[in-house]
């Protein structure tokens, strides 16, 4: 997907002690077998609908297991302007 962002960990560390808010995109079963610290979970099918949850005034981190999901959500938010 063009012009998507990816960050390695150490940047992703970096980012949330910034006070960049990390969303994990997997689905359940897959957040519930070991999730990031403070990630906030919003299965990539869910993130129209729970669009509101998201800030807009804060930088956001998008994770999942492979990158493909998170490109996605990713490009979803970039073309609402997060």
């Amino acid at each position: 997907m063009p012009d998507v962002p990816e960050i390695d960990i150490a940047a992703l560390e970096t980012h949330m002690a910034a006070g960049a808010l990390v969303i994990d995109v997997r689905e359940d079963d897959e957040y519930l077998d070991g999730h990031l610290g403070g990630s906030v979970h919003i299965p990539l099918g869910s993130v129209p609908d729970r669009f509101d949850e998201i800030p807009t005034d804060q930088p956001v981190c998008v994770i999942c297991a492979a990158g493909g999901r998170s490109a996605r959500a990713v490009g979803f938010l970039r073309a609402k302007g997060v």
